[in-house]
Parts: structure tokens; sequence; C-alpha cells
């Protein structure tokens, strides 16, 4: 579940498992243009954890790409 959050505008990037139940909340600090594309990957930052990557354009038009981890 991905979205802007409507009491700050923060994009969230809400983590649950196969029951539904919340694994963890992500929360960028970007100023993005529009909704950035969310995209799960395989371990990118060698913490042994499958990554999610946001990418997309912040509001000054800069290309902007972040890997969420915990």
């Amino acid at each position: 579940l991905a979205g802007f959050r409507l009491r700050d505008g923060r994009f969230e990037v809400a983590v649950k498992n196969l029951d539904n139940q919340k694994v963890n909340d992500f929360v960028t600090n970007i100023d993005w243009l529009e909704a950035p594309t969310v995209l799960p990957v395989p371990d990118i930052n060698g913490d042994g954890l499958a990554d999610i990557v946001v990418y997309g354009y912040d509001k000054l038009g800069t290309s902007v790409l972040e890997v969420l981890s915990n």
C-alpha cells in the first residue's frame, strides 16, 4: 500500500504480510512532484532483506531514487 499521507503530504509505503498484518511503514522525506514509482527489489544494500525502491521527480524537477530499508 502506498500513497501520500493526508496529515503532512509525505509519501508512505506500508508493508503488510500475507495475513494483512502491518510489517513496516516507510516514509520518504522527498517533496515529490507526483507519486513516485514503487518497486520491490532483491537485497541491494547488503542487509540480507529485500528492499523497496521509489523513484520519480521532486518538485524542482530533479530525478530522485531512494532505497527504503530497515
